[in-house]
């Protein structure tokens, strides 16, 4: 697909440059003033140097993305529905205890580094979503059902690309598959998972959801290579290595 071209495309130019940190210095609704990031260099993370342009509006593959997602609600089984309508519910390190089968909100060291984390992912996919503004799905298409309760003329419907949900699984992803090495495949397979469900639930078009993948994974791993972050690593690590 042209698009997850791209989106790879940027990723490697991306680490191929660099990252650079920044200084020190939940609410992701549009009409809220936007959060600083704490760790990452907001130029390094700026939304036009990180990700490409989301389709053009009443383009051959907008139309082809629409149609894709038209097409989940004749051939995703109802469980599976049920299952992603969840998933919009949790975006929280929860998505992820079954696959590491751990409760991470008991792990003290662990919930705070995700916790860190999670704020920069927020903060970050919020200023990628202000600049882009793209319509969801039902706000393309009034008429799609969906989950949750958006509507085409609320708040949030212009906020479709990048996917805050897949930015938020696969930087969660990212950052446990580096705690837990050995546990990598069936994390990665449950990040998958969690943003297919952002299609399926007719709140995300496919390129939202590979934006979202392309931003979180390079936000864990500037996060991770961050030394400001290595105490708070450690202890996460020693943590999960306990049995």
């Amino acid at each position: 697909m042209l698009r997850a071209a791209l989106l790879l495309g940027a990723f490697g130019a991306l680490i191929a440059g660099g990252t650079a940190f920044a200084d020190p210095a939940h609410d992701m609704a549009a009409t809220k003033p936007a959060k600083t990031l704490r760790w990452l260099d907001p130029q390094a993370f700026a939304p036009e140097r990180v990700l490409p342009e989301p389709p053009v509006i009443g383009s051959i593959e907008e139309r082809a993305e629409m149609d894709e997602v038209l097409a989940f609600a004749k051939i995703v089984a109802p469980e599976r529905h049920a299952a992603a309508a969840a998933d919009g519910e949790d975006e929280t390190p929860r998505a992820f205890n079954a696959v590491v089968g751990r409760d991470l909100t008991k792990l003290p060291a662990t919930a705070h580094l995700l916790d860190e984390i999670e704020d920069e992912i927020e903060v970050v996919a919020d200023v990628a979503k202000r600049h882009f503004r793209r319509a969801r799905p039902y706000t393309v298409d009034p008429a799609l059902a969906h989950c949750g309760s958006g509507s085409a003329g609320g708040k949030g419907g212009d906020r479709s690309y990048p996917s805050g949900h897949a930015t938020f699984g696969w930087s969660m992803a990212w950052v446990l598959s580096d705690l837990i090495p050995e546990r990598r495949a069936a994390i990665f397979a449950r990040a998958a998972d969690y943003g297919y469900s952002r299609e399926i639930c007719a709140v995300h078009f496919a390129s939202d959801v590979e934006a979202g993948h392309l931003l979180g994974v390079l936000a864990a791993k500037a996060l991770l290579a961050d030394p400001r972050l290595a105490p708070d690593i450690a202890a996460a690590r020693a943590e999960l290595s306990k049995p």
